[in-house]
């Protein structure tokens, strides 16, 4: 071994141990910036299939007052209760399932059930302003 292998090298070794340093706390960095925008993503998302659960479970309830639970937006109205029922509370531990694909399809009843109803799809999403 040279003795001066170590002067030689001495740029390199610092960049190595500054690359393995900066390396692990950038997972730490990386993992806690992913938890916030999870926690951010999973309050915008279930904020609007709680909308879309209001807005089916208001017009299912007039819809049975008035005595037409067989009328086509009631039949909407359920579809969507089914399918929210069905959005997971926690992330889904199995890779088949797919949340995007449930929520679009919460999304395309909602409007069907507008169009039916002859109201107009809209969803107000709550400001960040705290």
């Amino acid at each position: 071994m040279d003795p001066f292998e170590d002067v030689l090298n001495l740029e390199q070794n610092f960049y190595n141990v500054g690359h393995e340093h900066g390396f692990e706390q950038g997972k730490l960095a990386g993992f806690e910036d992913g938890r916030q925008l999870g926690i951010q993503k999973g309050f915008e998302i279930w904020e609007e299939v709680g909308f879309y659960h209001g807005f089916a479970s208001l017009w299912r309830a007039y819809h049975i007052k008035s005595g037409a639970t067989e009328s086509r937006a009631a039949q909407q109205a359920n579809t969507i209760l089914d399918l929210v029922a069905k959005f997971p509370t926690s992330n889904p531990k199995h890779e088949d399932f797919d949340v995007v694909k449930l929520l679009n399809q919460i999304r395309s009843k909602y409007k069907v059930l507008c169009a039916t109803l002859g109201t107009r799809p809209r969803m107000f999403v709550a400001s960040n302003d705290s």
